[in-house]
């Protein structure tokens, strides 16, 4: 039987040295506003870019078998890349936790997101979202409100 681990660090706290045994382990954590949501802790492997809060994430394909080894999500990538999306800053080559599951922010494309619709990575800047094109598309993320090009909007994340 795996023991729960509890975590003493605020979700906010960002590594100098991203801490390797953690690399893709979840936290649950409960929230006053949102509620209950699930964090993945990774490391952002760009070279120079942040993660600014909204940011969606994927995984680096480059590094199979790694978990937890992040970049900013590329455009138009399939869905099942996205690990997750930043709710603040971590730097490049830094450590720290994305949210997986709950609702967070997702900053959205240069087309805007409408609420009710389902979101995908965006087709013209990176670490973006757009909405799905047809009610039974994948999607990584449900759209809580409608926001304006590069505006964050409020979003139910499953990945």
């Amino acid at each position: 039987m795996a023991l729960p681990i509890v975590f003493d660090s605020p979700l906010t706290q960002v590594d100098d040295t991203a801490n390797d045994r953690l690399y893709g382990v979840s936290r649950w954590e409960f929230d006053a506003t949102y509620g209950w949501r699930e964090w993945t802790y990774v490391k952002n492997t760009e070279a120079s870019t942040a993660f600014a809060a909204g940011t969606v994430v994927m995984n680096k394909t480059t590094t199979p078998g790694t978990a937890g080894q992040a970049l900013v999500c590329a455009t138009s990538t399939a869905v099942h890349r996205v690990l997750g999306v930043a709710q603040h800053a971590i730097a490049a080559g830094k450590g720290g936790w994305i949210l997986k599951r709950g609702i967070g922010l997702v900053v959205a494309d240069t087309g805007g997101v409408t609420a009710d619709t389902g979101l995908i990575p965006g087709n013209a800047v990176a670490g973006t979202a757009d909405n799905v094109s047809g009610a039974t598309a994948v999607a990584f993320a449900l759209c809580l409100e409608t926001k304006l090009a590069t505006e964050s909007a409020r979003a139910l994340i499953m990945c």
